[in-house]
């Protein structure tokens, strides 16, 4: 069964991990003011989406020829397994589980590459990365700010050790605009690296559904090939074209503030989580890892009194009861989390 976060409907959803500041004025204009118009209602979009793959191109300074346009990051992984026909998929874990549920439909060897947990946050071994690589017929994947982990490894390290890999390498960066460490334009990758990006996390769109793939010009012909007619929705494709091409620069100082503020809060929430007995692990992303020995049933149904939810990560391989993930929200918000916590723990 798929597990995600914003499961429930509640006031104050800290299992979504998008930007707090929520979306940016410009994009709330564009939508009211161009695009639900009956004119882009009614009509197809561009299949081949050239003025959005162009506006994506010009923005995040990459080939249009290499950019596949997605419903949400999570179309990617489906499309590439259908392409590359992978004997084997390697996944760097604990990390998003659908690839679990793609290995079981096609019967495909399914094999956990785990993060070594440390006492205040998670590394990769390169040992293990660096043999999954000799397998020419595999498929590495793995999400660069990790989820929920909130690892990062550093893209040019990435970018090295494939060139020596033999196995095609689908790296998901759905946080990366949101990550202070991380570029805010992919960098330039070997041909067996496929990058990842959702527009949907930073803009805080999560109701559009909209995202990308930068590849290989061989490989974004083949993925073209066998993506579903008109993937993005009409309203979608406009308000994201035009947003990219009338306010590029602003949204870049939109990233950096988001950035910024993000780094405030998850200190902020760090520290309040680690006074209320958590454990927390170091994250570069918008959300937090923490390990708390309250149990965690009785947490999450007294936070729902609450109208609070916060992520419950026993889905995540390698993760047992006792993980929380949690979203970096507004101070207000954040406040509130804190201080509905504590009341639990001494009621």
């Amino acid at each position: 069964m798929r597990i995600h976060g914003g499961r429930v409907r509640v006031k104050k959803d800290f299992s979504v991990n998008t930007n707090p500041l929520g979306p940016p004025r410009e994009l709330l204009e564009i939508l009211r003011m161009r695009c639900f118009s009956e004119d882009v209602i009614a009509r197809y979009p561009d299949y081949e989406y050239r003025d959005l793959r162009n506006a994506i191109s010009s923005f995040y300074n990459v080939d249009p020829e290499g950019v596949v346009v997605l419903n949400g990051s999570s179309e990617a992984l489906p499309l590439l397994v259908l392409a590359l026909k992978p004997a084997r998929i390697y996944s760097l874990e604990p990390t998003f589980g659908d690839h679990r549920i793609l290995c079981k439909a096609l019967g495909i060897d399914c094999i956990a590459l785990r993060y070594i947990e440390g006492n205040d946050g998670f590394v990769l071994s390169e040992d293990l990365l660096e043999t999954a690589c000799k397998d020419r017929s595999s498929v590495i994947i793995m999400s660069n700010p990790n989820n929920p982990t909130g690892a990062y490894i550093d893209v040019k390290k990435l970018a090295s050790i494939a060139t020596r890999c033999d196995a095609t390498i689908i790296i998901d960066e759905a946080y990366a605009e949101l990550c202070e460490e991380c570029p805010i334009e992919p960098i330039d990758m070997p041909d067996n690296i496929a990058i990842l990006r959702s527009l949907t996390k930073w803009l805080s769109i999560s109701g559009l559904r909209i995202g990308f793939m930068v590849l290989s010009k061989q490989l974004s012909r083949i993925i073209d090939s066998v993506r579903q007619p008109w993937n993005i929705n009409s309203i979608a494709e406009c308000t994201i074209t035009n947003l990219l091409r009338s306010h590029g620069e602003a949204m870049r100082r939109f990233i950096r503030d988001s950035r910024e503020y993000i780094s405030i809060e998850r200190k902020y929430l760090s520290q309040g989580l680690e006074r209320l007995g958590f454990r927390v692990y170091r994250s570069h992303a918008n959300y937090i890892l923490t390990k708390t020995s309250i149990d965690i049933d009785i947490l999450h149904e007294e936070l729902l009194k609450h109208e609070i939810a916060v992520r419950d990560c026993r889905s995540f391989e390698g993760l047992d009861k006792g993980y929380i993930r949690v979203s970096i929200k507004k101070r207000k918000d954040n406040e509130e989390l804190l201080n509905t916590i504590s009341r639990i723990k001494h009621q």
